[in-house]
């Protein structure tokens, strides 16, 4: 995940310089659904890291219950960064 000062978050400073107030608001709500996703799938990979040939599969537990709940979370903050995106660029096109 980015720090404070990655990458995304010094584009989206540029990208918000250049809306208006009405479209900056819609990419900075764009940016803080994307970095709910990042979290969670932070997380995710951080409770099941990558599993090599010699290690042993995670069993169906608490933590794998947990995780769907992340999962879902990430999905549903994805899902509405993609309506802010999609609602951005109807603006900007038209």
């Amino acid at each position: 995940m980015e720090g404070a000062d990655g990458p995304g978050r010094v584009l989206g400073e540029l990208l918000r310089q250049q809306l208006d107030g009405n479209l900056g608001h819609l990419l900075e709500q764009a940016i803080a659904h994307y970095e709910v996703v990042a979290r969670n799938l932070t997380t995710v990979s951080d409770t099941y890291p990558f599993r090599r040939d010699d290690q042993e599969a995670a069993a169906a537990d608490d933590r794998a219950l947990t995780t769907v709940g992340i999962l879902r979370q990430a999905h549903d903050a994805e899902s509405a960064g993609l309506g802010c995106l999609a609602e951005l660029a109807d603006k900007l096109g038209g």
